[in-house]
């Protein structure tokens, strides 16, 4: 048995270094999404207090149209809010499974990859006839090595099944009935439209690093 494999990049690699691949995933533009959601949620916590101050700028402001005006004003102050809260949501999760990505590419490139080039290695090593029967005896650690691999992939994928998950409850705001008795007041639920505020895309198929 001959050992060298070639990658497409003209590396060449032994036998078992082949056992394990990337994990997919890019954690700097993950990082970057996360960046892009704290400025959003910084720019929605900004319009609401902008908003909320308009009320007090305009005290002698009476009658139904001022009536009219607040009651308005509140609502969209709510959704605001609720859009800033859900941004916030969003940016924290997205930043604990950028972390989980950092830390299971870490894993692999500094635990498992190390262990699996240590087996080429031996291999390599090995003289040429007995190395039919070297090979069996390390790829039984080699596929070892590979099911470690497989459970933190699996692990990887569930929290990015997890993420969207969370992500489509934190960036939506529902719609829901209006409330006559409540309007105008913090207990309003208004009459809104479902807001599809933004469409996040982390796709356990892209490798690229």
């Amino acid at each position: 048995i001959c050992s060298p494999f070639q990658s497409r990049k003209g590396e060449r690699h032994g036998w078992f270094s082949t056992y394990v691949s990337d994990p997919p995933g890019n954690a700097d533009q993950i990082a970057g999404i996360k960046n892009g959601l704290n400025t959003a949620a910084e720019k929605a916590a900004s319009a609401e207090t902008d908003l909320f101050s308009i009320r007090s700028s305009i005290s002698t402001w009476a009658g139904q149209a001022r009536y009219d005006y607040d009651e308005s004003s509140q609502r969209g102050t709510k959704r605001l809010y609720n859009f800033y809260t859900g941004l916030t949501s969003a940016s924290s999760d997205v930043d604990k499974y950028c972390w989980k990505l950092r830390s299971i590419k870490s894993y692999v490139d500094g635990t498992l990859r190390p262990a699996l080039e240590n087996l080429d290695k031996q291999f390599d090593a090995t003289p040429m006839a007995d190395r039919w029967s070297k090979f069996w005896e390390l790829r039984k650690q080699a596929l070892s090595i590979q099911d470690d691999y497989n459970s933190k992939y699996k692990e990887l994928k569930q929290s990015a099944e997890e993420l969207t998950q969370s992500l489509k409850g934190a960036l939506a705001i529902e719609p829901v009935a209006r409330d006559s008795e409540n309007v105008g007041t913090p207990q309003d639920p208004s009459r809104t439209e479902r807001l599809s505020l933004i469409k996040l895309r982390i796709s356990m198929t892209s490798g690229s690093n």
